[in-house]
């Protein structure tokens, strides 16, 4: 009799909990997606870097997709040290995606590098990539310092740098890491992990910590460009390069399943569109459309004036993935940072550029504006906002699932509470009693087989 209970009750709470990771899984996908660029009209601007003296950087890029704040994160604040020549480089020069909504064209093709100083290596989406994988594996040997941030240490680790080594990755990457590559011992201990002239750190944010890390291995001297750059940026200071996290906690993949299906029948859905503009943050634009997606009540956008080639606060060429004159109409449209790490202001405010400011007006937007904030505290204040509109559970798993560890400084509620409950009702029932049907009628069907064959006998 209770054997017979808790196989009903299984069949009905498990099915609706598995769609749910499966739900879950789906829309973070869909959310995070790597769109193929569409081709801008005209010919790309040609390669040039310009000529110095400087140590040379070279952070590669995939052109089938790299993850956004390991590459943007790390070209900001190698740039912002005054320390490199700072070059991004895949296998192709070509508009090449970045998870969510943006686009780069890379400085060079892997081939036209000079001999790096500094390979930074960013989660990729193709990590056996021939291309690059041997790009590393002949130009690590001549390099002062190898870096695998977040899962770009599956090309380090596919080359053959973390044999024998101490390693580090994202947490939810480590126990595949551990099967595949037993020659390395993997740790989730330390924050950045450094073994001979190969460092790799902990997923997504702590590609910062490990480009300040590389910062600090190069410093000659203790300027305030290498010393104070953390603070200048308003990155936390206890997540340095020595930072001790100790393991993080486990994700809760009942409640992600839980939650998916809530955000599934999210009758409050948003559209967040993110401004591009000339000189904004690497960094702050990066984790602006990293982080919001994650909440899977939301869906982020790029968008500038018009659709074209932008330079970046140092450089970096981007493409958004719209004009205003395309982009769907925003729920809430957000301004990264345009503050350098010396605390200059953006020369003009983008929301004064004739086009956005149009577009702004006529649309009624709502707009959040982090432009004279320092680029270190972008993820803070989305987290923060967050909580207000999503709840303080999608924040902090918004949290883990970028590794930084963060406590919210504003309240908000337990969850976000805009579900239709009649619709996550209906859903339930449906596919829990589909559930208890099944099991009813594979309960009959063995019964009437065990029947047939007692006759027989």
């Amino acid at each position: 009799m209770f054997k017979r209970i808790a196989v009903y009750l299984g069949a009905f709470f498990l099915p609706p909990l598995f769609l749910g990771i499966y739900l879950a899984a789906t829309s973070l996908t869909t959310a995070m997606v790597i769109r193929n660029p569409e081709p801008l009209p005209g010919e790309l601007p040609s390669a040039w870097i310009p000529p110095s003296k400087k140590p040379v950087a070279v952070i590669i890029a995939s052109n089938a997709g790299s993850q956004i704040t390991d590459l943007m994160g790390p070209y900001e604040i190698l740039q912002a040290s005054g320390l490199f020549r700072v070059i991004v480089a895949a296998p192709v020069r070509q508009l090449s995606p970045l998870t969510t909504a943006l686009t780069i064209l890379p400085d060079m093709e892997l081939s036209q590098v000079p001999d790096p100083d500094l390979i930074f290596v960013p989660a990729i989406v193709d990590p056996t990539q021939a291309a690059i994988v041997d790009w590393v594996r002949e130009r690590a040997p001549r390099a002062k310092l190898v870096v695998g941030a977040c899962e770009g240490a599956r090309v380090l680790a596919n080359a053959g740098l973390l044999a024998g080594k101490h390693a580090t990755s994202h947490s939810m990457a480590l126990k595949e890491l551990k099967k595949a590559f037993k020659n390395t011992t993997w740790g989730d201990t330390a924050r950045v992990v450094t073994d001979g002239n190969v460092m790799t750190s902990q997923g997504i944010t702590g590609a910062i910590d490990a480009a300040l890390a590389a910062v600090e291995k190069f410093a000659v001297t203790k300027t305030p460009e290498s010393v104070g750059l953390a603070d200048e940026l308003g990155w936390k200071p206890e997540l340095g390069a020595d930072w001790r996290p100790g393991p993080l906690a486990p994700l809760d993949f009942a409640q992600i399943a839980i939650d998916s299906i809530f955000a599934t029948f999210d009758s409050g859905r948003r559209w967040v569109g993110v401004l591009t503009y000339p000189g904004v943050s690497e960094l702050s634009l990066a984790l602006t459309l990293d982080s919001l997606p994650r909440t899977m009540h939301s869906r982020a956008f790029s968008v500038a004036a018009v659709r074209t080639l932008i330079r970046t606060r140092y450089g970096l060429l981007i493409v958004p993935t719209a004009s205003v004159s395309q982009a769907s109409v925003p729920d809430l449209l957000i301004v990264p940072s345009g503050l350098t790490p010396q605390g200059a202001f953006p020369a003009v405010d983008p929301l004064s550029d004739p086009l956005i400011d149009a577009w702004v007006r006529s649309r009624n937007l709502i707009v959040k504006s982090w432009l004279n904030h320092p680029s270190g505290e972008t993820l803070n204040r989305s987290l923060d906002l967050m909580t207000q509109l999503d709840g303080v559970r999608a924040a902090r798993a918004t949290a883990r699932l970028m590794e930084y560890p963060w406590e919210p400084a504003l309240a908000g509620p337990t969850a976000g509470h805009r579900f239709r409950l009649g619709a996550v009702a209906i859903f339930y029932a449906l596919i829990g009693g589909l559930g208890v049907f099944l099991a009813r009628w594979i309960e009959k069907r063995k019964h009437r087989s065990s029947q047939r064959l007692a006759r027989s006998e």
